[in-house]
């Protein structure tokens, strides 16, 4: 890959320090391993001053082999002799023949970003200062580094929330790397102390000191800070070599059983947290738990105050003590009365008496004797049959046998009132009579029709009207009937006719008396009645007798009808 997308291993100031190798494709029968190492120089404080990317190409084999490697081809410089590089496009172009093993080396500058920073802080008894302003000058000198890994790149990372479930979340995912920090204290500088760094003599009376690092998580952090104290005179700032080179956790002998234990520690977390998850909802269940408890132990209070009041009330008023004592004193009277309840007079007598009451509520009719009725429940269950039978027979309500009982009766007696789903074409079926309101209002019916205009009574008064007023006509003469019906001159041969010639009208003695007050017939066209006359030509009043010897009353100005022969 290009310069700067490789992977870095680079030492603060001082040094070349390998940052990969690897083989390269295999030409012919010749093997490349290609070496790069980045040198960056820095101030005091960790600011960049100048940094170079040294290249080493080693070829083993027999044959000859073209290598294209890409390079910064600024200020490129070869290191194996005076001859330059051939480069095309950003890549060192080199042809080379190889018989057992060659190796290629180069220089140039790099003007990438590093993949690490380093900050330093100094501090003069308690003081910040500049790395300048602790040269020559005695007193508690503080060294601060802060070394971060600045690889990271964003990326989405699944992985298990201990719940049992997946989520995803983005990360900032460096490049593993680790690294150390070493630099030697001068002897000047005593009483040397560190929480971080492992420490050594370096056998000229200074101390020795190495940090290391691990910049990429979870087993550590993208950044490292350590650093030490010192008493120091005529201070200096002593030069520090940083180097680190990118890991495989997974592969590296140093980090390979960690990342093993990362991971069962992640999974023993995992179960950890359902575990926790599970705690905490009993947890919940508890305090619920106790809230009753409590809400139990206050009733609990209440009631044995209550209790305490109950068994000694000192208002005055009854309470357990004094109902005890109550107690005590029924149990005496309930011993003295079942000691007499036992003698002959007391238990063997209510035995016969409760024997006797039992016969009466309960024994069988006729077990007495024929007139025995039974007992009360006997009588009881006659009563309940004579007061409904739902097995009788209505047609056949008083068989002695299955009498109907009186709910029966009462529901034929309702059916003889009124029977609306009863036919009137077949009033008096047996199974289905009619009652006596569909028997009147069928009647009411009949007389209303028949009394109405054109019906059979009204058609019956005019017949006799017309018969009545042609028995009282003039020989020979058509009398007009009241009615639309025209009456025959022949009479039934059961009706006796008037004295005079065959064509006198029907004689009607039943009827005339009562009907003829109905007739009122005057003019030319009606026919000629007899009448008495008075002397003044008016009609006499007084007792008169008709045609058929009845007699009757005449009043002043009435008209008097007599059939004349």
């Amino acid at each position: 890959p290009p310069v700067s997308e490789r992977p870095w291993f680079w030492p603060l100031r001082s040094c070349c320090w390998p940052v990969a190798s690897g083989q390269a494709l295999a030409a012919s029968n010749v093997n490349i391993t290609n070496t790069e190492t980045i040198q960056a120089h820095l101030n005091a404080d960790g600011s960049v001053q100048d940094a170079r990317v040294y290249e080493q190409i080693a070829l083993q084999g027999d044959g000859t082999v073209t290598i294209n490697n890409p390079v910064s081809t600024e200020n490129l410089r070869n290191l194996d002799g005076f001859g330059n590089f051939e480069v095309k496009n950003g890549n060192m172009v080199s042809t080379q023949t190889v018989n057992g093993e060659k190796r290629l080396r180069s220089v140039s500058d790099f003007g990438k970003k590093l993949p690490l920073t380093v900050a330093v802080i100094y501090k003069l008894d308690g003081k910040t200062v500049s790395a300048r302003d602790v040269v020559g000058k005695s007193g508690l000198l503080e060294v601060h580094y802060t070394v971060a890994n600045v690889t990271g790149k964003a990326q989405d990372v699944t992985f298990d929330d201990g719940t049992g479930k997946m989520i995803t979340e983005n990360q900032q995912v460096v490049v593993p790397m680790v690294g150390s920090l070493t630099t030697v204290l001068p002897s000047n500088f005593t009483d040397v102390r560190s929480g971080e760094a492992s420490m050594a003599g370096d056998g000229s009376g200074g101390t020795s000191m190495t940090f290391t690092m691990t910049l990429f998580n979870p087993i550590a952090t993208p950044t490292a800070e350590f650093g030490y104290s010192a008493q120091i005179k005529d201070g200096l700032i002593p030069p520090a070599n940083v180097s680190a080179l990118p890991v495989n956790p997974l592969e590296s002998p140093s980090f390979k059983g960690g990342a093993a234990s990362y991971k069962g520690g992640a999974d023993s977390g995992i179960t950890l947290t359902a575990g926790a998850v599970e705690i905490d909802a009993n947890v919940l269940k508890l305090r619920d738990g106790a809230q009753t408890l409590i809400a139990g132990l206050i009733q609990l209070r209440d009631g044995a105050g209550q209790l305490d009041t109950a068994f000694n009330n000192v208002s005055g008023e009854p309470d357990l003590a004094s109902g005890g004592a109550a107690l005590t004193s029924g149990v005496a009277q309930i011993s003295t009365g079942l000691k007499q309840l036992s003698g002959v007079q007391g238990l063997p007598s209510a035995l016969a008496g409760l024997q006797d009451l039992r016969a009466g509520l309960d024994h069988p009719v006729g077990a007495l004797g024929k007139t025995d009725p039974g007992g009360l429940l006997q009588g009881l269950q006659q009563l309940a049959g004579g007061l409904s039978n739902p097995a009788c027979n209505p047609a056949n309500p008083s068989n002695p046998a299955n009498p109907c009982g009186v709910k029966q009766g009462l529901a034929s007696v309702k059916l003889g009132v009124s029977n609306p789903a009863c036919s009137l074409a077949d009033p008096t079926n047996v199974t289905n009579p009619c009652g006596i309101k569909q028997i009147v209002d069928y009647v009411g019916g009949k007389l209303t029709a028949a009394s109405a205009t054109g019906g059979d009574i009204a058609t019956l008064g005019g017949a006799v009207i017309g018969a009545y007023q042609q028995s009282l006509m003039a020989p020979a003469t058509h009398c007009p009937t009241a009615s639309a019906v025209p009456v025959p001159p022949g009479c039934p041969a059961q009706f006796p006719r008037g004295a005079g010639s065959p064509n006198h009208g029907c004689l009607l003695p039943a009827l005339v008396g009562r009907l003829w007050p109905l007739v009122a017939c005057g003019g030319p066209d009606c026919c000629r009645p007899w009448r008495a006359e008075g002397p003044d030509g008016g009609g006499r009043a007084g007792l008169g007798s008709d045609r058929f010897g009845h007699r009757r009353r005449t009043h002043p100005g009435a008209v008097s009808f007599e059939g004349r022969g």
